[in-house]
């Protein structure tokens, strides 16, 4: 049962990931369409998410 556990907990971080990568596209591609927000501060936020995600990704795969 534990197994099953993991592995279910493993597909939900998956899922979990994806969406944020998808989230992330979404967020970036609005902000270059949209000149109204300034960029860098934009940039700064896209690249802080980014980073965050890869670490949530990289935990995951060592655990």
């Amino acid at each position: 049962t534990q197994r099953f556990g993991w592995d279910r907990i493993k597909v939900i971080l998956l899922i979990f990931q994806t969406f944020i990568i998808v989230l992330m596209y979404f967020v970036s591609i609005n902000l270059a369409l949209s000149h109204i927000l300034r960029r860098d501060r934009c940039i700064i936020a896209v690249l802080k998410l980014s980073t965050w995600t890869i670490r949530l990704g990289s935990a995951c795969k060592h655990n």
